[in-house]
């Protein structure tokens, strides 16, 4: 109980330091990191005795250690971003939050609803063919656990592969739309927009887990927090009633956690609370009987951080030796499952330690802090590309407490796929047109007819925000 109690201290102490230095942003890397362990750690005190929640000494040292670098290193990141931003305030960037409307053309919109459309249905269909039933619920529960827990790894036919990757990345186009017409208070084909969302968020089930849909849910709060802050110049603060909303929402997708698992197949579940804590806190335990086995050290055809990247180069170059899968194992104690994920610090430890522990939360810190930063100063377009990744990469870096869903993102060539998709869709969006346009640059207003393409960016000077 004291190592729990020491360890939620340095959290709420972290939460503190974070919030006096970037007093006007909540949601930076490093608050989001430290909350979700402040949580999980919190839940934990409930269920000590029945998780036998004793934590060995280096475990202990490990969670305080990967907590403090990380912060440590993003408060100097802080310091340094801060310094050359202090130093070259004069320069020509582009604003980081478009302030008008951005308006989307119907058709354009009908188009994005037919590839999801087409993604859904096509898969649905395959998950049928490949599980050998018409019962939905159990398609999904075979082809997840296939890939979770079998040698043998379910893909998608190509085709069915590039319209589930356009969906993915539409959709959170789409998401950064929906909660920019909700900041800005108007309407542009907001029903056949919010269809399209909805389609998206939803597609991630059939692959038989539910951390996409719930990411997606997040991405919308995230992008409605950033896009607020922005309106206002990140000077009001949001208000009593909005965190409540936030609050609130949280609370629902808790509930979907549970409900939604007896809906996809995964059998009659424990009561609500104890259930929870399998998601919340028993990766803390998870965590402990690892380290108590004292086996750390592993080479690259192991390695479990950058399993994503081994995995493609296993498979791009027909390295059998390197497509072994994640080493997760199922825990129980007392009756009690623990389910098998483990925190992000499983990962750097299996593969070498307290020094992998340093390295990899380090470099996951300076990352994550420099795409904060360029997300509230680069905007190519009226859509924010970079504040869209970094919604995405914020999730993951919440999610810390859980799994290694950070560089399972970043080291996979499906998030890079999915970036470009991205980047195409946001240019078809705001530089294709059909019929007559008026397109607005330094140079003026040009109007234009028939089909074409318009390049112009828009430079602002940023005023200097001393936040």
């Amino acid at each position: 109980m004291l190592q729990i109690a020491v360890l939620i201290l340095i959290c709420v102490g972290f939460l503190f330091i974070n919030c006096a230095i970037k007093k006007n942003n909540l949601l930076t890397p490093q608050n989001l990191f430290t909350f979700g362990f402040f949580l999980s750690l919190s839940y934990s005190v409930f269920y000590i005795e029945k998780m036998e929640l004793d934590m060995h000494v280096n475990t202990f040292f490990a969670i305080a250690i990967g907590i403090v670098i990380f912060n440590v290193v993003s408060i100097i990141s802080c310091i340094i971003v801060s310094y050359f931003k202090d130093n070259n305030s004069n320069m020509v960037v582009r604003t980081s939050s478009f302030h008008g409307k951005i308006l989307i053309d119907d058709w354009k919109l009908v188009i994005f609803l037919c590839v999801e459309l087409l993604a859904f249905i096509s898969f649905m269909l395959y998950l049928f063919k490949v599980a050998g039933t018409r019962d939905l619920s159990a398609a999904m529960r075979f082809w997840d656990s296939t890939n979770k827990f079998s040698e043998i790894t379910l893909e998608k036919p190509t085709l069915i592969s590039l319209l589930g990757l356009a969906t993915d990345a539409l959709t959170c186009m789409q998401l950064y739309l929906l909660a920019h017409q909700l900041i800005y208070n108007y309407r542009c084909n907001r029903v056949l927009l919010s269809i399209n969302c909805l389609i998206g968020c939803v597609y991630p089930l059939l692959s038989g887990g539910r951390v996409g849909m719930i990411g997606n849910a997040f991405y919308l709060l995230f992008m409605m927090y950033f896009l607020y802050k922005e309106k206002h110049s990140w000077k009001k603060s949001v208000s009593w009633k909005k965190l409540l909303v936030i609050i609130v929402s949280a609370f629902l997708v808790l509930v979907f956690l549970y409900v939604s698992a007896s809906l996809m197949g995964r059998g009659k579940q424990a009561d609500f609370g104890r259930y929870i804590c399998v998601y919340l806190s028993a990766e803390l335990k998870n965590l402990d009987i690892f380290v108590r086995k004292g086996h750390f050290g592993a080479d690259f055809a192991h390695s479990q951080t950058l399993l994503r990247l081994r995995l493609y180069l296993a498979k791009r170059f027909e390295m059998s030796a390197w497509g072994t899968k994640q080493d997760l194992v199922f825990n129980k104690v007392n009756g009690f499952g623990l389910g098998n994920e483990t925190t992000i610090f499983y990962r750097f430890l299996y593969d070498g330690g307290m020094p992998a522990l340093v390295i990899y939360t380090g470099l996951m810190a300076i990352l994550t802090q420099i795409l904060s930063e360029l997300s509230t100063r680069a905007r190519y377009y009226k859509i924010n590309f970079w504040q869209i990744v970094n919604v995405m990469i914020s999730f993951d870096v919440f999610l810390s407490f859980f799994y290694n869903r950070f560089y399972e993102r970043i080291l996979n060539i499906y998030f890079i796929r999915e970036l470009i998709v991205m980047l195409v869709a946001i240019f078809f969006v705001e530089r294709f047109f059909i019929g007559e346009y008026d397109g607005t640059s330094l140079l003026g207003t040009r109007s234009y007819s028939g089909i074409r393409f318009s390049i112009q960016k828009q430079y602002v000077i940023k005023e200097k925000n001393n936040d």
